[in-house]
């Protein structure tokens, strides 16, 4: 709960001064590239949470690795973060900057599972089906699952509509063994 609370207020706090500066937009794809080099690579989390190696040494990474990629407001934050010791928290923080971001821009991220790849007409058509039903701009995140068989998956603010071939099959096997 703590962790959940301190990302939040990190990022309520990037979110607000970037407002104020106008650059909502460019935090946010600074805050999306922080959280894709953290979730790959393992080497630079150990380095930003090692409490042997000293807070001005991890700035000047972070200077070396982004400098030429972050805005310097997105720099300046991280800074923050490694002197008030929560450089343990940068991805939740980038996650929950790019959540509120989302949040305020009116977007919602759809998860699709399908059995094979969507072409763009039925791609689009989905996405404008969604997007009339919920009132909000369409992320659309695509896997593709063979176990499906056919049909698709949709999951969207923890809830799931399953029009999988393979969910027919599940329950038509569980209303036989019932019946029987």
């Amino acid at each position: 709960m703590l962790s959940k609370k301190i990302t939040s207020r990190y990022a309520k706090a990037l979110f607000t001064t970037a407002g104020e500066m106008k650059l909502l937009d460019r935090a946010n794809h600074d805050m999306q590239l922080v959280y894709d080099v953290c979730k790959s690579s393992v080497e630079f989390m150990r380095l930003i949470v090692n409490p042997v190696i000293r807070e001005d040494k991890k700035k000047s990474i972070i200077d070396k690795i982004f400098g030429d990629h972050l805005h310097r407001i997105s720099i300046l934050f991280i800074h923050i973060l490694l002197r008030q010791g929560r450089g343990d928290h940068i991805m939740e923080v980038a996650s929950a900057y790019t959540a509120m971001y989302k949040e305020h821009e009116g977007i919602k991220t759809v998860q699709l599972q399908s059995a094979v790849e969507l072409d763009t007409k039925t791609r689009d058509m989905l996405k404008d089906t969604i997007k009339k039903q919920i009132n909000y701009d369409i992320e659309l995140v695509e896997t593709v699952n063979k176990d499906l068989i056919g049909g698709f998956v949709l999951k969207m603010d923890h809830k799931q509509y399953d029009a999988s071939i393979a969910n027919k099959l599940k329950t038509l096997e569980k209303q036989l063994s019932i019946n029987i």
